[in-house]
C-alpha cells in the first residue's frame, strides 16, 4: 500500500526538467558501479538519482553532472522518491549474494507501477516479462531508453501494479500460518 498510493515529490528530488532514473537501497559491492558510471555518462540528458549509504567508493560515478546522491531515507519516506522517477534501476553486479537474492525493492518498484530496468538475475524470472532487462552496459542504456516509453501504455502501470497487488506480508504471513499447520 505505501507504495502503491500517490506521494508528494520529496523536496530535493532533481527539478530541472529532464526525465530521471533512481535506485535506492545500499550502495555496496553488489551495486555495479562500473555500469552506472558508463550509463549515466551515455545519457547525460537524464538524472540519476541514488539514495542510500554509500559502502564502496562512488567517486567516479559522484563526479558526474547528472548524478544525485540524497543519502539514506526512512523506508516511509521513499514513495516521495521513486514515484516520480521515470524508470527505476536495479543495477546489480553478477556475483552469488545477487543470483541469491530476492529483492523486496522489486516488489516496491512493481508496485509503483512505473517501468524498471535491470540487470539479469534469478529473483526477476517471475516479472522478466514486465521489465527491461540488460546484460551489457549498451543494453542497460537501450532498457532505459525503452523503459522511459511504457508507462505511457495506457494499461502498463496498472499490469505491473495488479502482478504484485497480492504480494504483501499479510498474505506471506498466512502462507507461512497454513503450512505450520501441517507440520
Amino acid at each position: 500500500d505505501l507504495f502503491s498510493s500517490p506521494a508528494i515529490k520529496a523536496h530535493d528530488f532533481p527539478d530541472n526538467g529532464k526525465p530521471t532514473a533512481g535506485f535506492y537501497g545500499s550502495l555496496s559491492e553488489w551495486f555495479d558501479v562500473d555500469l552506472m558510471v558508463h550509463v549515466a555518462s551515455a545519457l547525460p540528458e537524464w538524472n540519476f538519482v541514488f539514495i542510500g549509504k554509500k559502502e564502496v567508493d562512488l567517486s567516479r560515478l559522484e563526479s558526474l553532472e547528472n548524478t544525485y546522491f540524497l543519502g539514506q531515507r526512512q523506508h516511509t519516506d521513499l514513495p516521495s522518491y521513486i514515484r516520480h522517477l521515470q524508470v527505476s534501476l536495479l543495477p546489480f553486479k553478477n556475483n552469488g549474494q545477487i543470483r541469491s537474492c530476492n529483492p523486496l525493492k522489486l516488489m516496491e518498484y512493481l508496485a509503483v507501477g512505473k517501468p524498471i530496468a535491470s540487470t539479469n538475475f534469478p529473483a526477476i524470472a517471475p516479472y522478466r516479462s514486465m521489465l527491461h532487462t540488460a546484460e551489457t552496459a549498451d543494453a542497460f542504456i537501450e532498457a532505459i531508453e525503452l523503459s522511459r516509453y511504457s508507462y505511457t501504455i495506457p494499461f502498463y502501470p496498472l499490469a505491473l501494479k495488479e502482478r504484485v497487488k497480492k504480494e504483501t506480508w499479510e498474505e506471506k504471513a498466512a502462507i507461512v500460518s497454513e503450512r505450520l499447520k501441517h507440520i
